[in-house]
């Protein structure tokens, strides 16, 4: 990724995430934000290349601090993403203290701690990019480069299970839970975490298991869990390009005891590998909420 692609894309997705976590209690143009934040990261850029940490600290905390979004906007946002706020919210906040962590390295001439969080705030950033762009940008009335607004497709399955709630939380978030589906995993359930599903099979020509590389995106205990997906070795363009998708699963327990799995895969771009992507996770993820009701009951 160039300079300026990692450019737009941290400032596209931090401009939409501005009316949760900014300190600032400015309300300002969202136009003028967005100019603001492509500054802040230019400084945050140019400091790293110049040893300028003082450069540094400021473009981070011109991203931790900018100013708020009008509220209306923010709620157009929360009527288009529905249910998906939640992890809205939370890769905003990821990025957010991030950035409080670049200029908390910056101040102290810590490189190692600077390089690794400004890394993962630009991961938060393309993560956010690749999930909610489009719809946000059409939420809000603001436009792609070619000047129309798309909807960012995406792939939705959807199963009950007669089983408590715990059980089937921990069926997703769990090394054991995951016995179902993949008999070694690697689950940090934190923020960033590894989200490995190593699955049951020979390394690729890579030596990657399975999703390996994969990470935790967001997750409510019980209600919401959010993670990055990595492609098969059926489609190589996209899993050696390490192109990924956003899934999200929502846990819901009705009344009567029937725990409702919703899970829908964000990120999709045009072109025919990742075509073939959808029509291999349309079967795939069908196939494991299928496996997970039959482990379950």
């Amino acid at each position: 990724m160039t300079r300026n692609n990692i450019l737009a894309v941290a400032a596209s997705c931090t401009i939409v995430l501005a009316p949760t976590v900014a300190t600032s209690g400015e309300t300002t143009t969202l136009k003028a934000i967005m100019q603001d934040l492509r500054d802040n990261l230019t400084d945050i850029t140019d400091g790293l290349l110049a040893d300028d940490f003082g450069l540094v600290a400021r473009g981070a905390n011109g991203i931790a601090e900018h100013p708020r979004i009008p509220a209306e906007q923010v709620k157009r946002v929360a009527e288009e993403l529905g249910e998906e706020m939640a992890v809205f919210k939370q890769l905003d906040t990821w990025v957010h203290d991030l950035a409080l962590e670049v200029k908390a390295a910056a101040e102290n001439s810590d490189r190692g701690a600077l390089f690794s969080n400004y890394q993962k705030m630009v991961e938060g950033c393309v993560a956010c990019h690749n999930a909610y762009k489009d719809r946000v940008a059409a939420a809000i009335g603001t436009t792609d480069e070619s000047g129309t607004t798309a909807a960012m497709p995406k792939l939705q399955k959807e199963i009950s299970v007669r089983a408590p709630l715990e059980e089937v939380w921990n069926a997703w978030t769990s090394a054991e839970g995951l016995a179902f589906i993949s008999s070694e995993s690697n689950i940090e359930l934190r923020v960033g975490g590894a989200y490995d599903w190593f699955l049951d099979g020979e390394p690729d020509d890579f030596g990657i298991h399975g999703s390996e590389g994969s990470h935790v995106l967001a997750f409510l205990p019980r209600e919401m869990l959010a993670f990055s997906w990595t492609f098969p070795p059926e489609i190589p363009e996209l899993r050696y390009a390490d192109e990924r998708t956003q899934v999200v699963v929502l846990f819901d327990e009705d009344s009567e005891g029937l725990v409702h799995v919703k899970l829908q895969a964000l990120g999709w771009q045009d072109g025919e590998p990742w075509q073939r992507g959808w029509e291999y996770f349309d079967n795939a993820w069908g196939a494991v909420l299928t496996a997970m009701k039959q482990h379950l009951e």
